[in-house]
């Protein structure tokens, strides 16, 4: 029975990460949530709550990591999606 199998796939950057408090309301559309990244650029913080809703929408998860979280030693970001495989 492959009713129930999905997919994951992960994103992985090693920029300054993304700090647990960002990252608690990162899907939301009401919450102010970007930053300025590595290099000082800004973005309109839209895309992660659009990529959330359609994710969610069409069955799937999605989660975001500080990789400081992870693991000390490291940074960044790590952004795990799963997809219900259609039959």
């Amino acid at each position: 029975d492959r009713k129930n199998e999905q997919l994951e796939f992960s994103l992985r950057d090693f920029g300054v990460g993304i700090n647990e408090n960002i990252i608690n309301n990162i899907f939301s559309t009401n919450i102010k949530t970007n930053r300025r990244g590595t290099k000082n650029e800004s973005g309109t913080g839209f895309g992660l709550p659009i990529v959330g809703l359609i994710v969610l929408k069409i069955g799937g998860n999605i989660q975001v990591k500080n990789m400081k979280t992870v693991s000390p030693d490291e940074q960044g970001t790590l952004v795990i999606i799963t997809l219900p495989i259609a039959h």
